[in-house]
């Protein structure tokens, strides 16, 4: 089966010089190479670069390829491709979004005595991953409750960086380059023809509004599993659990306040240094259920 990659390539390649399309009316001709716009890290929103002429002109056609069925899912998302999807207000949107349901946040159990679902006993909870779903993804999940605009702007992305925004196109960087304009839905497992382009090619304001997609995010713990010592990787937090000693108690606070920039290590070996100060290892686990302040919500 083609990837992603396969399908633009495909489509670029069909829209080679010369190549006449109609949209809206109007009969376009291809008048220079088609190609991907790049940037010098990650990616802008634009798959597709299109140069055209028309009886009205020229006219570029800065297309976005979307696969048909294919799910808007990414997990362990960092801070940088957050910034790529949401534009410079990423910690704002995802702060908002979290804090949402920071009720369930502090019903959630952090510390586990004994094994619960797929959490291991003798755990201690750092903080949460970020990921994106196609529905509610259970208790840590909702809609990331976005307008219309700001859905425009996470397909468009009229609100990305300006390294972004302004990309490379066949060697020159070209401001807006990056930004996408038209959205095609396409089946990746078929080849596409200009009639099949014709008919899928609609402007990212047309698909928002007629397709109405919603974007959900979904929040995964990353614990500290005491038994091994460890943690799965240094991943970044949306919200992060503030260890401390206090009056010789093991105390927590969420914090929602900087998503995605604090990880996993900094928050693990905090932890780690607290139950060191404490004299908890895994040998003697069970004890910490007499050193936990209030505001540790448990499972025994």
């Amino acid at each position: 089966m083609p990837d992603f990659s396969d399908t633009e390539r495909r489509l670029i390649q069909l829209l080679e010089v010369g190549s006449k399309f109609h949209f809206e009316g109007v009969e376009y001709t291809v008048s220079a190479p088609s190609c991907k716009p790049t940037v010098a890290k990650g990616e802008c929103k634009t798959d597709v670069y299109v140069q055209t002429t028309s009886a009205q002109g020229e006219k570029v056609v800065k297309i976005s390829v979307k696969q048909k069925n294919a799910d808007f899912l990414e997990n362990k998302i960092k801070h940088e491709r957050a910034v790529e999807i949401f534009g410079e207000n990423a910690d704002e949107i995802i702060m908002r979004a979290t804090e949402s349901i920071k009720e369930q946040f502090l019903k959630t159990p952090i510390v586990f005595f004994s094994k619960k679902g797929h959490t291991d006993a003798k755990s201690i909870t750092l903080g949460w991953k970020f990921e994106f779903v196609n529905k509610d993804g259970g208790v840590l999940s909702a809609s990331m409750g976005l307008s219309r605009q700001q859905i425009i702007d996470v397909y468009s992305g009229t609100t990305l960086p300006e390294d972004k925004k302004n990309a490379i196109v066949n060697g020159k960087v070209v401001e807006n380059s990056g930004v996408a304009d038209y959205i095609l839905v396409i089946d990746q497992e078929e080849d596409i023809t200009i009639a099949d382009f014709e008919n899928s090619l609609q402007t990212i304001e047309h698909f928002v509004d007629t397709e109405q997609p919603t974007i959900y995010f979904a929040c995964k713990a990353l614990n500290y599993r005491a038994e091994k010592d460890k943690w799965d990787g240094d991943r970044p937090l949306s919200v992060y659990v503030d260890w401390q000693v206090k009056e010789g108690k093991l105390s927590a606070e969420l914090k929602f306040d900087r998503p995605l920039t604090i990880k996993g290590n900094e928050v693990g070996n905090k932890l780690r240094h607290a139950l060191s100060e404490l004299h908890i290892d895994a040998n003697n686990f069970e004890q910490l259920k007499g050193l936990l302040n209030n505001d540790c919500t448990i499972v025994e």
